[in-house]
C-alpha cells in the first residue's frame, strides 16, 4: 500500500509540473528569409477565459508596434498557466 501511495504521488507531482510549463504554438510563419542573426521580437499579451479574452490586446497589430518590426518572419503565441496568451512577432 506504501508503493501505491508513493506511486500516486510521483504520478500527482509529474502532473502538476508539466501543467505549470508554457506552451509554445507558431502560428504564422511567412516566405520572408531570416536576413539578419537576431530578428527584432514584439509581444502582446492577453488573459483568456472559457468564454474567449477578457482583458488585454493580444493581437499580432500590437506585437508589431511594440516591438518596431516592419518585416514579419513569424509569429508564436505563448500560453501560460492561469489564462495568459502572449503573442510574440519576430521580424525586422
Amino acid at each position: 500500500m506504501k508503493r501505491f501511495k508513493l506511486f500516486i504521488a510521483v504520478i500527482a507531482l509529474f502532473v502538476a509540473v508539466v501543467s505549470c510549463s508554457p506552451v509554445y504554438t507558431p502560428l504564422l510563419i511567412t516566405s520572408n528569409p531570416i536576413t539578419v542573426p537576431a530578428p527584432k521580437v514584439g509581444y502582446s499579451t492577453n488573459h483568456l477565459s472559457g468564454f474567449g479574452s477578457i482583458g488585454g490586446d493580444g493581437s499580432i497589430n500590437t506585437a508589431v508596434k511594440n516591438g518596431g518590426i516592419s518585416k514579419i518572419y513569424y509569429v508564436d503565441f505563448i500560453y501560460l498557466p492561469g489564462g495568459q496568451r502572449i503573442t510574440a512577432v519576430y521580424g525586422e
